[in-house]
């Protein structure tokens, strides 16, 4: 506000002093540059313009032998024709008075008009402009937020359970949000970096590895160079609390399940009908050898992701589906049948030691078989849609899915939709069932769900 009134007094003084100056100007300019007939002084083309001469008396320099009389001959045709040099110097002023008073109004009006609205901009903005200067300072807030988050990755880095949570993070950052091609040696800096310090014991610090660990962790957490979701996530898993242990222990049971091999889907083979039947052969023969070798190219049976073992993913013990919407059903065991089942978890090896990491499942949708129900009319006993998910690769190997209807069913029906993260098939390890929506475990970890901090 205070520069718009001073830019108004300036300009109005500068108006004021303009037009003061012209005044005297006119003035002098009336006194002495009138031609008169003594002087035999010639008109400028200015007072030829004010006095609209027709024939302007001729220079003195281009005056020949008879100027005398031409001199004589214009000065009888203005005092017979046009108005007498006295005449003229009472009539000219009174115009250019007027003529300077209304362009001074002119121009305080034009000024006026430019400078109010901007004026009451600022007035009625105050708060607002107030408000943006907050909301620039922000992101100085955030960066001054960086070192904070210093103690808290420090905290999480000592805690096993969170390590392990942090670990598989980053780890899995570069497949989901994917910053370089595989070619590039970059991409990999991220998955041996947590392999490296998965070595190392959560008490030990000063080393260069945990350093760089810890460096980067805090960066990645304030979000340099990576998406916002991803900030988010990650924030998630620092803050999460070191209590895996008591936890798991006091922790629900999952629900006793058993395959429903009629709609389940047929495992995947790593290779041809050829070599599966040479294979096939060398098992038969009893060696164990060649037992085991055919083991490599062929998925384990469904019912490996019922393990109670930690998923492991050097013994490779996973069900391979390949294709889109395959599927994994699974109906409640024991004597009741049926319950009510609230969440899921799938249980994967950690990022850092998987074998083909691009392998995870990703997009599925759960199916339940209605507890009141024998079959729908299609046969398909699984036609309860319980929600669609994604499993993340940049997150915690163990996840938890809430189930978006709480109701009794028979059994569940995994239907995986796509390749996964990048193979052309996926590699599923252990799924369970749990009637609650609390803390839940699957291999000594607690269950990270993206679901819980919104």
């Amino acid at each position: 506000q205070t520069a718009a009134w001073g830019e108004l007094v300036r300009a109005t003084r500068s108006l004021t002093y303009i037009a003061t100056m012209q005044k005297p100007a006119e003035s002098k300019q009336d006194h002495t540059k009138l031609p008169t007939q003594d002087s035999g002084e010639a008109p400028t083309p200015l007072r030829r313009r004010r006095t609209a001469s027709p024939a302007p008396a001729p220079n003195n320099q281009s005056q020949n032998t008879d100027s005398g009389q031409k001199l004589d001959t214009a000065g009888a045709g203005i005092t017979d024709a046009e108005p007498t040099a006295a005449s003229v110097k009472e009539t000219t002023p009174t115009p250019s008075k007027w003529t300077q008073k209304r362009r001074l109004l002119a121009g305080l009006v034009l000024l006026t008009g430019a400078v109010l609205p901007r004026l009451f901009k600022l007035t009625s903005g105050h708060e607002a402009s107030s408000q943006g200067r907050r909301s620039v300072a922000a992101p100085e807030t955030e960066q001054e937020a960086v070192p904070i988050l210093g103690p808290m990755v420090s905290k999480a880095l000592a805690c096993s359970g969170t390590r392990q949570d942090v670990l598989d993070t980053i780890a899995g950052a570069p497949y989901e949000f994917v910053m370089q091609t595989p070619e590039d040696q970059a991409f990999y800096r991220l998955p041996r970096l947590a392999a490296s310090a998965a070595m190392l014991a959560p008490e030990i610090a000063g080393t260069p590895s945990e350093e760089e660990l810890r460096h980067v962790v805090q960066q990645m957490a304030a979000g340099l160079g990576w998406p916002v979701s991803f900030k988010q996530r990650l924030l998630m898993v620092l803050q999460s609390p070191c209590e895996a242990k008591s936890v798991c222990t006091e922790a629900q049971q999952a629900v006793p399940l058993e395959v429903d091999q009629e709609f389940t889907s047929r495992r995947a083979k790593t290779s041809g009908w050829l070599h599966q039947a040479i294979l096939d052969i060398g098992a038969l023969t009893g060696v164990a050898k060649l037992k085991a070798r055919a083991e490599l190219y062929r998925s384990r049976p469904a019912e490996v992701v019922l393990s109670s073992t930690r998923a492991d993913a050097q013994t490779r013990e996973c069900l391979a589906l390949r294709g889109n919407r395959t599927s994994l059903a699974l109906h409640v065991a024991g004597n009741n049948r049926a319950a009510v089942i609230q969440q899921i978890v799938i249980e994967q090896p950690q990022r850092w030691a998987a074998l083909r990491p691009r392998s995870l499942p990703r997009r599925f949708s759960v199916l339940g078989w209605p507890g009141d129900e024998v079959a729908g009319s299609t046969g398909d006993k699984y036609s309860v849609a319980l929600g669609r998910f994604e499993y993340s690769a940049a997150a915690p190997a163990v996840q938890a899915f809430k189930l978006t209807d709480k109701r009794k069913v028979k059994g569940l029906r995994l239907v995986f939709e796509g390749p996964g993260w990048g193979e052309s098939y996926i590699c599923l390890y252990r799924v369970k069932a749990f009637e609650k929506a609390g803390p839940a475990c699957s291999g000594g970890r607690v269950a990270f769900s993206e679901t819980e901090g919104k």
